[in-house]
């Protein structure tokens, strides 16, 4: 393989290339894991003979620390032994073709009122500086605002390579607690916001009949609830057979709007297709989503103090 790949008769164009690189860099992640392992078990095979045929107490102890440390790697940084193979064994486990496509990302605001929606802007706008800095692009497909500019609910596609496949464990139930400004007794506030991170599916994958769409057109809107269009540019389609609902804003024209829906529809329904089998689709949409409840919370974020207003870029 490596010498296909360095001998010049493939073009770093190529898409053989990029596979060729991508398989090389996991198959040295491997071997680098493998070398790690084999060194640590040495070093611990002369801890555990010291501790068999030393008679000095001294050495004996440093056997022991040593030992203790090859095993655990408490508080050093570094992973012990079983937490390489561990990460050996994923590493050699078949790849989920799954990972390496765009991400659909799902936001909306749970349990916490005003709080919650300013909770679920500040998520999104994270999600969002993250994928920027990882090089994919973040592009908002649609968003609803709150009177006070809080997010109730928000979709975006991230496309880059791996994009799914980094996002997918964010699906679940965030928690957020802070102390507002306004509450003049100290007490802390608790609010929530739910994530669902979907897989983008391909045109040719999802087979979408237009006699099964309805359609609607409204006006965007923005942050505390003006207007951004003065036209029904927006789009909002529903796909009968399932009852899923996508609806998208971020064009001025109504045609890009339609093009956009489609593409985040095509995601939703093949998501539902394989959640019908499990439950219906409102139970199906809640278990990716999580049920906004505090006992199934992916994270924990504390603030100092509450922000005022916030507008999504």
């Amino acid at each position: 393989m490596l010498q296909e790949l360095h001998g010049g008769g493939v073009s770093p164009s190529s898409e053989r290339y990029q596979q060729l690189s991508r398989r090389a860099g996991a198959l040295q992640i491997v071997a680098d894991g493998y070398a790690q392992i084999e060194r640590l078990q040495q070093e611990l095979a002369g801890a555990e003979e010291i501790l068999s045929t030393e008679s000095s107490e001294e050495l004996r102890d440093m056997a022991r620390e040593e030992r203790s440390a090859l095993s655990q790697q408490a508080g050093t940084g570094a992973p012990s032994i079983m937490e390489l193979r561990d990460s050996l064994v994923s590493h050699l486990l078949p790849p989920d073709e799954e990972d390496e496509r765009n991400a659909v990302l799902e936001v909306r605001s749970g349990v916490g009122g005003e709080w919650a929606a300013e909770f679920a802007c500040d998520l999104l706008g994270m999600y969002k500086s993250y994928c920027i800095a990882q090089g994919w692009q973040f592009e908002l497909m649609s968003v609803t605002y709150n009177d006070h500019g809080g997010v109730k609910a928000a979709d975006a596609v991230v496309a880059g390579h791996g994009a799914f496949g980094r996002l997918r464990w964010e699906s679940g139930v965030h928690r957020a607690q802070t102390v507002p400004f306004t509450e003049k007794t100290g007490k802390m506030q608790t609010g929530t916001a739910t994530v669902a991170v979907l897989s983008e599916a391909a045109e040719s994958e999802v087979s979408i009949s237009e006699g099964d769409l309805k359609w609607d057109t409204f006006r965007a809107g923005g942050a505390g609830g003006q207007h951004v269009n003065t036209t029904d540019s927006a789009v909002r389609v529903t796909h009968l057979p399932t009852g899923v609902v996508v609806a998208c804003q971020s064009e001025r024209s109504q045609h890009q709007n339609r093009a956009k829906a489609l593409r985040l529809l095509r995601s939703k329904v093949q998501e539902a297709d394989r959640l019908r089998v499990a439950a219906s689709l409102s139970s199906a949409r809640q278990q990716a989503h999580g049920g906004a409840r505090f006992n199934e919370r992916i994270r924990t974020f504390h603030y100092v103090v509450s922000r005022g207003g916030h507008t999504l870029l």
